[in-house]
C-alpha cells in the first residue's frame, strides 16, 4: 500500500509542477484519480490523498483552497471510458450532482494475456451457477463464494434431511416432490453463468438470471432480491447467450 500511494503523491507533484493553470491543473488532477481508481486502487484511499495532499514547494499561507468537497460515492457512475462520449457524459451528469468514474473496460490485454494460470471449474469462487435435474428441463440457479466443490459438499450433506423435513434445498425439494424414482441433481454438469467478486452485484446478477430464465422449470422458490423493470429488455440476449 506504501508504493500505491506513492505513486499516487509522485503524479500528483507532477501536476502541480507541470501544469501553471489552475484549471488545467485541476483537469488533470481528475484525470489521475479517475485513472487510479480505474485501476483497482482503493477508492477511499486515493480520494483521501486527493483531499488532502499538496507538494511541500506549493504551501504558502495565501494559497488557493484547492481541497474540493468530498465525492458522495453513493452518487457515482462507474463506465467504461469512449474518448469524446464519456467526457460529454460526465459533464452532463455532474449538473445532477452525479460524479462518473471510468473504468478500463475489456482491454485487448485483458483478451490476450492470461497470465494466471486458469483453475479447473471446481475451484473456481463468486459465481452464479446453474444446476440440472437429470430427468427434465427443471434448472437451479444461484450464486454463492464458495467453491463449485465446496457448494456440491454442502448440498450433498442436506440430502439426508429432506426426509425429515429439516432442509428446505430447492434442489432435492425437487426431487423430493416428484413422484418418478428417476430424478437426480445432474452433479457432472457443472455451468458458470457468470462471475462476480462483489457480493451486492453477485446477488442482482442471481436475480437478473433466475427472471430471465423463469419459463416455468425453475427450482428457485423465489427469485431473491427486486430488480429494476429496465433489465426485462435483456432478457431475451441473456437466454440466447447464457441458454445452455
Amino acid at each position: 500500500m506504501v508504493t500505491k500511494t506513492g505513486s499516487i503523491k509522485t503524479l500528483i507533484f507532477r501536476a502541480y509542477d507541470l501544469c501553471t493553470e489552475i484549471k488545467d491543473r485541476n483537469e488533470e488532477l481528475e484525470f489521475l484519480k479517475d485513472t487510479f481508481i480505474a485501476n483497482d486502487f482503493p477508492i477511499n484511499i486515493v480520494d483521501r490523498i486527493f483531499q488532502k495532499y499538496i507538494p511541500h514547494k506549493y504551501r504558502t499561507d495565501g494559497r488557493e483552497n484547492t481541497q474540493k468537497t468530498p465525492i458522495d460515492f453513493e452518487k457515482s457512475f462507474k463506465v467504461p471510458y469512449v474518448k469524446g462520449f464519456s467526457d460529454i457524459l460526465r459533464r452532463e451528469l455532474q449538473k445532477e450532482g452525479i460524479h462518473v468514474i471510468f473504468s478500463k473496460g475489456t482491454t485487448l490485454e485483458k483478451k490476450l494475456c492470461k497470465l494466471t494460470p486458469k483453475k479447473p471449474i471446481e475451484e473456481s469462487k463468486h459465481n452464479i451457477y446453474r444446476k440440472y435435474c437429470s430427468k427434465c428441463s427443471a434448472t437451479y440457479i444461484w450464486e454463492s463464494s464458495m467453491t463449485m466443490k465446496q457448494r456440491d459438499t454442502l448440498h450433498n450433506y442436506f440430502k439426508s434431511d429432506i426426509k425429515t423435513g429439516k432442509s428446505s434445498s430447492a434442489l432435492y425439494t425437487h426431487i423430493r416432490d416428484n413422484k418418478d424414482p428417476d430424478h437426480e441433481i445432474d452433479w457432472e454438469k457443472k455451468v458458470i453463468l457468470d462471475k462476480e467478486i462483489h457480493f451486492e452485484k453477485r446477488k442482482i446478477k442471481e436475480a437478473i438470471y433466475i427472471n430471465a430464465f423463469d419459463n416455468g422449470t425453475l427450482m428457485n422458490p423465489d427469485k431473491k432480491i427486486p430488480i429494476n423493470q429496465c433489465w426485462t429488455e435483456f432478457f431475451p440476449f441473456i437466454t440466447e447467450v447464457k441458454g445452455y
